[in-house]
């Protein structure tokens, strides 16, 4: 049985993804500064995520030996989901120092390669969440 704020953060991640996938409407659409305020939103909301539950179970896990692919599975979700965390960090102060168009285009690349990391580390933390908590065996 998983823990309740294992399961809450859970939750969260899906809510997370809403708030992205709401980003990207905007984002289609040419709303630009909703795009924006929406990824910013997101970014928040992951950092709240990773600094009050994602990281302390991180550093309590034992890595001196990687010997089960839960073990594999736990620390390739932290490594990605911190690096996409840092570069959603990067974006949105990049974001909120520098409005311009011209900006945020330049770093569209870094944008889609932050989504990608985040994408598979959520992907992973399924996994994780369900292979801690007995739903699957990894």
């Amino acid at each position: 049985m998983a823990l309740w704020i294992a399961d809450v953060n859970f939750v969260l991640q899906f809510v997370i993804l809403g708030v992205l996938s709401v980003g990207l409407f905007y984002k289609q659409r040419g709303k630009f500064v909703f795009h924006g305020s929406t990824m910013l939103i997101a970014v928040v909301l992951n950092a709240v995520s990773f600094f009050l539950v994602m990281w302390p179970s991180f550093v309590a896990f034992d890595f001196t030996v990687l010997d089960s692919p839960l073990k594999v599975v736990s620390l390739t979700h932290g490594i990605l989901g911190g690096i996409a965390e840092i570069l959603g960090l990067f974006l949105v102060v990049a974001w909120g120092v520098q409005k311009k168009m011209q900006s945020c285009i330049r770093r569209k690349i870094v944008m889609r390669i932050t989504i990608l990391l985040w994408l598979i580390a959520l992907v992973l933390g399924i996994l994780l969440y369900a292979g801690l908590y007995g739903i699957i065996t990894i």
